[in-house]
């Protein structure tokens, strides 16, 4: 029986398998290509995990900004201030609290037999308290009042923050409003 090979050298070249040159560049190949999927993973994810965050921190202050205003608004004036709390008064003798609490960094609202937390992770929170009558030709229309008598607009400004993979967010800036109260 003879065994002589069927196939040519040249076929034999045809049907022969990787040399180790074209094996390693087309590993190195690859390789970039699925880091280079990988980074635009690791990108579509960090940005998605963001905006998701910049929405749910932009909702709660929406909402406390929206329940500030409601109860500035239909207040009959102010109790008691300072930078970090105010209290507003009503007409049937109650009180509403709104107080900047620095170190759990929240900011609370209460009156004598309910309290809620309106927003978490609260770094900054000032209010101030402006006069009724604008100021005519100045660049600041409506000026600082001296005490809480005089007092026809509250300024409330705050910025929350989230930890994202390891790092504050925050929403904005500064978020910020002007409120009149009506009933004064």
């Amino acid at each position: 029986m003879d065994f002589r090979s069927i196939y040519t050298k040249r076929q034999l070249r045809s049907i022969a398998a990787f040399t180790i040159n074209e094996f390693i560049v087309g590993s190195a190949i690859a390789g970039m290509i699925i880091l280079g999927v990988v980074n635009v993973t690791i990108f579509a994810a960090r940005s998605f995990e963001g905006l998701n965050n910049y929405i749910q921190l932009d909702t709660e202050s929406r909402k406390a900004l929206d329940l500030f205003t409601r109860d500035v608004r239909m207040s009959e004036g102010l109790s008691s201030f300072s930078t970090s709390k105010i209290v507003l008064s009503y007409t049937n003798s109650t009180t509403l609290t709104y107080e900047w609490d620095q170190q759990n960094e929240q900011l609370i609202s209460y009156t004598l037999s309910e309290t809620n937390t309106l927003l978490d992770g609260c770094d900054y929170l000032e209010f101030m308290i402006f006069q009724r009558n604008p100021i005519p030709g100045s660049y600041d229309q409506i000026p600082t009042a001296n005490n809480i008598s005089e007092c026809k607009l509250v300024q409330v400004e705050w910025r929350t923050y989230r930890t994202l993979l390891g790092s504050k967010a925050h929403t904005e800036n500064v978020q910020s409003a002007k409120v009149v109260i009506r009933n004064k």
